[in-house]
């Protein structure tokens, strides 16, 4: 059974499921605010060179993913590395100087 799941969910990752066109279902512009209420998602404008772009596009496209989701994971990729980072020099600095 744990065997059939990995399947499935390597199947899905590499997208041999769910994303046929079959199952595409065009939603209303109320429902898709929905969406994005309950993801947390906000639409913002951001200018990049049309090269980044075009080199964002062709990664995600290596990704099997659409380029503005792959931007959203690297993104928060990164977010999650620096703050990381942050957290990290805070608790040494702590250490340094208020352990004393």
């Amino acid at each position: 059974m744990k065997n059939m799941q990995n399947d499935d969910d390597e199947k899905w990752d590499n997208r041999e499921l769910g994303a046929d066109e079959e199952h595409v279902v065009i939603v209303s512009k109320e429902e898709e605010d929905k969406l994005d209420q309950a993801l947390g998602l906000q639409t913002i404008s951001l200018r990049l060179q049309k090269t980044l772009i075009d080199q964002l596009k062709e990664l995600a496209t290596e990704d099997g993913i659409k380029y503005q989701p792959f931007i959203r994971q690297i993104l928060t990729r990164q977010v999650r590395i620096l703050k990381s980072h942050q957290h990290h020099e805070k608790e040494k600095y702590v250490r340094q100087h208020v352990s004393r």
